[in-house]
């Protein structure tokens, strides 16, 4: 049974457009490479600030994943999200499993040395924020790849829940400090 949503053969055209980005930059595609850095270091940079809920931070991370520069790659990680999705219905609660396996498997896929340091780090990020965009409200997420500022447990969803912190920054204690939506 697949558990991974992102399969190898949905990684290749993400792959090329990341190689086509690791090019040193000229005075020609200057322009072109100083779009990527912009678009990938909004992409690592969204986050949750006290308050927003998950949703808006979805809302956020759509929009940040049809800048021109990462669309090509997105695209190819959502159209492989959605079919996994649509695959799974019926399948009883594939939420507990279905995305947890993702970057390790995105770093099987691209062992062979096809990408920069670089262009792996972009492609993990693009995926998790893939994941928080178009995956089902309520399943649970990997563990955030480094250097990401989101982290967030489970996909958003439309019903918002309160999570609790204490002073020392306890989960489940009796302050609420955000508010998040996570699926029914």
């Amino acid at each position: 049974m697949i558990t991974s949503p992102i399969l190898r053969s949905d990684l290749r055209t993400s792959v090329a457009r990341l190689q086509a980005l690791e090019a040193p930059p000229t005075p020609k595609t200057f322009a072109a490479y100083s779009a990527a850095v912009t678009a990938f270091s909004a992409l690592e940079s969204a986050f949750i600030p006290v308050g927003q809920t998950d949703t808006r931070l979805r809302e956020e991370v759509r929009t940040l994943l049809k800048a021109p520069p990462v669309a090509p790659v997105a695209e190819e990680l959502q159209r492989a999200i959605e079919r996994r999705v649509g695959e799974s219905q019926g399948e009883p609660k594939p939420e507990g499993w279905m995305f947890l396996d993702v970057l390790e498997d995105i770093d099987i896929a691209t062992d062979d040395g096809s990408l920069a340091a670089l262009s792996l780090r972009r492609l993990r990020v693009t995926a998790y924020c893939a994941l928080i965009a178009y995956g089902p409200a309520g399943t649970t997420l990997p563990g955030k790849p480094d250097p990401l500022v989101i982290d967030v447990e489970k996909v958003p969803g439309p019903a918002p829940r309160i999570r609790w912190r204490d002073a020392s920054e306890d989960d489940d204690a009796d302050v609420p400090v955000v508010t998040l939506s996570v699926g029914a």
